[in-house]
């Protein structure tokens, strides 16, 4: 029984016209790179520019897709959910709303998403401290990742996983000597190189615009061994068209220009298809990842993906939901869901509420807890074929049962058991305590915070990171 990756949304006459689209955006629209550098390094026969407007041939694209490695093909067993993702404020677990994340609030997300058996690695951070200066924030981010977590985000260059330790936000060329001197003293004292620890996470100025910014972080990074991962954004009505089947040629080609600037200056072979393209709220100008066209623009671009022999990464487990609720999850199963069928191998990110502003321990603690039943529902089920059923009817006989079968008893564990979430009925349940997923979430918070801490680096790289903070606060 095949579940990941099992959805064909998209007939062949509509995937041969987004892909036209697609090739149209690159040879008539073209990108606008405001760096001149970069745009140097991309100029070819079948790449040429107008002032800052690069324009790429159909050949171009057409060779670039069919030279890219394949991933690997079936992931099912494979899929990992991850929390962080930067969220401003913090929902602590006995209050009523969300104040700003500080740095005594990281610290405990960041150990509980270490901690958490389903949660299989941390995008970004797991938080914004506001008691820190802001120009220093994402170098004390990294400082905070590096002590409390050995499951940083990372990139692997082999396609197999998408994960590599290390940590992305960089939003300030300032930054990068600060943060490129971080990940030469990680790589000296913990081991490995300082692209092992540092690479920058960039996002296109959607639609179709790589801002000097962004060009300049990638050029600095590149010049001093390390890399950038590179993604967009779109949002349908906002800066990709409304409707999902004018958005996907948009969206299609963002995402492979992002891998040709990836390849080009950092040798990436495979394809990495992303999605997070969601609804503008017009009534309001915001977007929200709650609405299920999420899903839907995900199912496309999972079934594009699995085209190209792509690794599929899309943003789902997300909600709009202020608090834990009946609204978050529904919300987050429904694009979780959607996202197992589409055939995607990264899942996040857990434990955030509002978009992607607030981070709940509560919260977290529950996804890890769905994240479990994902993995899973991903999974399928092999039919060997090998049991003969009959002759097991006839020893159970009419209105027996299988409980007792030596069958059942070697094979029940292969189904899903909830940690948590209710295994009995009312009257188990209210002799219990009557305790609902938020009130055994808060134990098992306040459990891990008294458990003894477990550090991942030395004192004394610590004390050597610190210095560079200070002197960037200085400078």
């Amino acid at each position: 029984m095949k579940i990941w990756g099992s959805a064909e949304v998209l007939t062949e006459k509509e995937i041969v016209k987004i892909e036209n689209d697609m090739f149209d955006i690159f040879e008539k629209i073209g990108f606008k790179i405001e760096s001149e550098e970069v745009r140097r390094f991309l100029l070819s026969d079948s790449i040429k520019a107008e002032g800052e407007v690069v324009y790429f041939s159909r050949k171009y694209i057409k060779k670039f897709l069919d030279e890219s490695e394949k991933a690997m093909t079936d992931f099912s067993k494979q899929i990992e959910c991850y929390a962080g993702a930067y969220p401003q404020y913090y929902l602590a677990y006995d209050a009523a709303l969300p104040v700003s994340h500080t740095m005594q609030s990281l610290k405990n997300m960041t150990i509980l998403a270490d901690r958490l058996k389903n949660i299989d690695s941390i995008y970004g951070c797991m938080g914004f401290p506001d008691d820190v200066p802001k120009k220093t924030v994402q170098l004390y981010q990294r400082l905070v990742s590096w002590k409390y977590t050995g499951k940083s985000h990372k990139e692997d260059l082999s396609a197999t996983s998408i994960f590599k330790e290390g940590f992305g936000g960089v939003s300030s060329i300032d930054l990068c000597p600060f943060v490129v001197e971080m990940g030469n003293i990680m790589a000296a004292e913990e081991g490995g190189k300082c692209s092992d620890y540092c690479f920058g996470d960039l996002q296109l100025i959607s639609p179709l615009k790589f801002s000097r910014i962004q060009a300049d972080i990638l050029i600095y990074l590149y010049k001093n061994g390390c890399r950038c991962s590179l993604g967009s954004i779109l949002t349908l009505g906002g800066t990709a068209p409304v409707i999902i089947e004018d958005a996907l040629p948009l969206q299609l080609a963002e995402t492979l220009f992002c891998n040709i600037i990836e390849r080009i200056f950092f040798g990436k072979k495979y394809l990495e298809i992303s999605n997070s393209m969601t609804p503008l709220d017009m009534r309001n100008g915001l977007f929200f990842y709650g609405r299920p066209e999420l899903s839907m623009t995900n199912l496309a671009m999972g079934q594009l993906a699995r085209r190209y022999g792509a690794i599929f990464v899309c943003n789902s487990f997300l909600c709009d939901a202020k608090l834990p609720s009946s609204e978050a999850g529904m919300q987050k199963t429904i694009s979780a869901v959607a996202s197992v069928l589409a055939g995607a191998k990264g899942f996040g990110c857990a434990g955030l509420l509002s978009v992607d502003e607030v981070g709940s321990p509560i919260q977290l603690i529950i996804d890890d807890e769905f994240a479990g039943a994902l993995k899973r529902f991903a999974g399928g089920e092999e039919f060997a074929g090998q049991t003969d059923v009959i002759s097991m009817l006839k020893s159970v006989g009419h209105g027996g049962h299988f409980m007792a079968l030596e069958h059942t008893a070697n094979n029940f564990k292969k189904n899903w058991e909830p940690s948590f979430f209710s295994r009995d009925m009312l009257s188990g349940w209210k002799s219990k305590g009557n305790k609902t997923d938020s009130d055994y979430a808060k134990e098992i918070f306040m459990d891990i915070l008294k458990a003894d801490e477990k550090i991942y680096i030395k004192d004394y790289t610590e004390k050597e990171l610190l210095k560079v903070i200070n002197r960037a606060e200085k400078n």
